[in-house]
């Protein structure tokens, strides 16, 4: 059976990082392949020519001085994990939003009342909680610029 035709991973960049890395700390090849058991012509083709490492080493060599293989296996130029970041922002400050909408709507029947009452100071101790509520969830809708009224829970999710 022919082997299936997949294209090998480039390993050159993350040789270059390790070396860097290696050079910063001031680590000879040396060292680091005695203490990995490994052979300095090993460490010198992954390094210099992007040889694979073994997974074993690929895994030691990243605890070793701290990279992340997302940076190498999951982005190209970066912007894929810059895309990540931006859609985790996204979902955050949308959940937030749903939030504040889901507060105004609960707390919007206690509030009005709260504005009709004929002994407020009476009123909003009785009721205190649920009115600091939907003031502050109101104020950060607000601070949003979403804008008039408040949306649903749909219309909130859609504007950001």
């Amino acid at each position: 059976m022919a082997k299936r035709p997949v294209p090998k991973y480039d390993f050159k960049a993350f040789g270059a990082a390790i070396k860097a890395a290696r050079k910063g700390r001031k680590e000879s090849r040396k060292k680091v392949c005695d203490e990995m058991y490994i052979s300095p012509r090993y460490l010198a083709n992954i390094e210099n020519k992007g040889q694979h490492p073994s997974v074993q080493i690929f895994f030691e060599l990243m605890l070793r001085y701290d990279i992340s293989v997302d940076q190498f296996l999951f982005s190209e130029s970066g912007q894929a994990g810059d895309n990540l970041k931006e859609v985790e922002k996204r979902l955050s400050d949308m959940a937030v939003l749903i939030k504040n909408v889901t507060t105004c709507q609960k707390t919007k029947p206690l509030y009005e009342a709260y504005k009709k009452a004929r002994n407020r100071e009476k009123y909003r101790a009785e009721h205190d909680w649920g009115i600091i509520l939907h003031e502050a969830a109101a104020k950060a809708l607000k601070a949003t610029q979403i804008g008039g009224k408040i949306p649903g829970v749909p219309a909130a999710a859609s504007g950001i």
